[in-house]
């Protein structure tokens, strides 16, 4: 697979999951008692914390967009360098 083909492709994998993580993190809503700290919902029915969760998501999605980013620029130099 070219070098190009898989930066767009690890690039729209890493954002969509960015955007996933964020969208779960917006389910974490509703009142906390006052002057708490870490105050973390769970999903219904599990011990899984939303925040933390999506927290985690974001940032695989940043690894991997990060990792397209890498993609990217040795692919960019290797072409240079390789007439």
């Amino acid at each position: 697979m070219k070098p190009k083909k898989l930066t767009v492709i690890l690039a729209i994998i890493g954002l969509t999951t960015i955007f996933a993580g964020f969208m779960i993190g917006q389910q974490d809503v509703g009142s906390c008692p006052l002057n708490s700290t870490g105050c973390y919902h769970t999903f219904s029915g599990t011990n899984v914390y939303i925040s933390p969760f999506a927290n985690g998501i974001m940032e695989t999605g940043a690894i991997i967009l990060a990792g397209a980013l890498i993609v990217g620029l040795v692919g960019h130099f290797r072409k240079r360098t390789n007439p």
